[in-house]
């Protein structure tokens, strides 16, 4: 019995240490994580924060490879109010591209942020053919900087990106064979058919 017992309490202290050592989970991600486009088509991208614990401001960069070229970035109107926003030019060209939010106007111990928010959505128009690119988020280390909390103690954040899969136009010869061929095929399998009835 008193072995049970030890066992018992050695395994409600394991989880108390286990619950008190688990730290919140801040994200900051693109949505959808995956999307395919054609040559030329302009896409968007959502830039959202997931926080469990509250933001008072920070930034984000965003990379992205030469099979993609940045058009335009704007804030979600839901995501405006009591705080300062900075974002990139449209077409900007140099990487990273700087997005910061926070800021907030003090309100109390607990001003600030938290919870799932679209922080805005990105623009971007596909100028690869038949390849992946990737879109990354990362820590912001120029101006605005890393995320905090109200009392300007560092966030621990996760940042994931996207992938875009530009798809192969096939070329007008090409297209215009497969569409031949199947015609080809129709015009036989319907004469077959003709056929059977006589």
């Amino acid at each position: 019995m008193h072995k049970i017992l030890t066992t018992v309490a050695t395994l409600a202290i394991s989880l108390i240490l286990f619950a008190g050592s688990a730290s919140a989970l801040n994200q900051i991600y693109l949505s959808p994580p995956n999307q395919s486009v054609l040559p030329g088509a302009t896409f968007d991208i959502d830039l959202m924060m997931n926080f469990d614990e509250v933001m008072s401001g920070g930034g984000v960069e965003i990379s992205f490879g030469p099979l993609v070229t940045f058009q335009s970035f704007s804030f979600d109107p839901l995501f405006t109010g009591n705080f300062g926003l900075s974002s990139p030019a449209d077409a900007e060209t140099i990487l990273p591209l700087e997005i910061g939010f926070g800021f907030f106007f003090p309100n109390g111990p607990d001003f600030g942020e938290s919870g799932l928010h679209k922080v805005g959505t990105l623009s971007f128009l596909a100028v690869g053919a038949g390849a992946t690119q990737m879109i990354t988020t990362g820590p912001s280390a120029l101006s605005p900087g890393p995320f905090f909390d109200p009392a300007a103690t560092p966030l621990d954040v996760s940042f994931s990106g996207a992938v875009v899969n530009i798809a192969s136009v096939p070329e007008p010869s090409t297209a215009l064979l497969i569409g031949l061929g199947l015609i080809c095929f129709s015009s036989r399998a319907r004469s077959r058919a003709f056929g059977e009835i006589e």
